[in-house]
C-alpha cells in the first residue's frame, strides 16, 4: 500500500495551509492528498476523492517524499516563453517606475499579471531596448541608526531569549524568502522558526504583502498550543 512518510506536526500544518490557501487549485489538491495520506487514506481512496487514476495520486505522494512541498507544483512547459507584447513591456516599465529598487520582483509581477514566466535577464533586455539603464548602489545605514533604540531592542531580545531558556515562553523568529528555478517558477515562503529548529512555513505564489503576513500569523497562532505564551520576533520590514 502506497503511503508517505509520517508527517511531523509542522509538516501537517504546512500542507494543511497549502491545501487551504495556495493560489493554484492543483497545488491545493496535491497538498490535500498528502495530508489525507498521512491520515491513513489509501491510494485508491485518494484517486476516488480527487477523480484521478492511482498512478497520478501515487506520483503526488512520491513527489512529496522526494522533494517536499516544491514537488507538488506544476512543472513548467518546455520551450522558450514567447516575447511579451507591447502592453506587457509597458506594464513592466510602469512597475519599475513605481518601485525602481525592486527590479528583482519584475518577473514575479509579470507572471502574476500574464500567467507567463520570464527570466530577469529577459526583463532587463526588454527594458534596455527601451533605453533603461540601472546601477547597483550600496549605502550604509550605520549613520542613520539610533543607538538608543538599537540598545533597547537588544535588551528586549536578550530578555526574551532568557525566558525561552527558562521554559517560560516559546520564541519564534519570522522571515521571508523566495525560491525560483527554471522548472518550478518562483515561490515565496514565509516561515517562523525557533532555536530548536521547530518551524511553521507558508508558501505563497504571489507577492508578499501585509495581508499575506497577517494570514500567516493567523495560521501560526492556530497551530500553537494554548498552555504557554508564544512570542514571534519579526524584522522591521514595513509589511511586517
Amino acid at each position: 500500500m502506497k503511503r508517505i512518510k509520517t508527517l511531523t506536526l509542522e509538516e501537517q500544518q504546512t500542507v494543511l495551509d497549502a491545501s487551504r490557501y495556495a493560489p493554484d487549485s492543483r497545488f491545493r489538491q496535491r497538498a490535500h492528498a498528502v495530508y489525507l495520506s498521512d491520515k491513513s487514506y489509501r491510494l485508491d481512496q485518494l484517486a476516488e476523492i480527487f477523480a484521478v487514476d492511482r498512478d497520478t495520486a501515487s506520483a503526488w505522494l512520491t513527489a512529496w517524499d522526494s522533494v517536499g512541498l516544491m514537488g507538488l507544483r506544476d512543472r513548467a512547459h518546455p520551450g522558450r516563453p514567447r516575447r511579451g507584447i507591447e502592453a506587457d513591456v509597458e506594464a513592466l516599465e510602469a512597475d519599475l517606475e513605481r518601485a525602481p529598487q525592486h527590479i528583482q520582483a519584475l518577473p514575479v509581477r509579470f507572471h502574476e499579471r500574464t500567467g507567463k514566466s520570464i527570466s530577469l535577464a529577459t526583463v532587463k533586455r526588454w527594458l534596455k531596448e527601451r533605453h533603461w539603464v540601472w546601477k547597483r548602489c550600496r549605502r550604509s545605514v550605520k549613520a542613520h541608526c539610533n543607538p538608543a533604540l538599537f540598545e533597547q531592542g537588544r535588551r528586549v531580545l536578550k530578555a526574551l531569549q532568557d525566558k525561552e531558556a527558562d521554559g517560560d515562553i516559546e520564541l519564534f523568529y519570522l522571515d521571508e524568502s523566495g525560491f525560483s528555478s527554471g522548472v518550478s517558477g518562483r515561490v515565496n515562503v514565509i516561515g517562523l522558526m525557533n532555536s530548536q529548529g521547530a518551524g511553521y512555513f507558508h508558501p505563497v505564489e504571489t507577492t508578499v504583502t501585509s495581508a499575506t503576513v497577517a494570514e500567516v500569523m493567523a495560521g501560526f497562532i492556530q497551530s500553537r498550543p494554548d498552555d504557554k505564551l508564544t512570542v514571534a520576533v519579526m524584522d522591521n520590514a514595513p509589511l511586517h
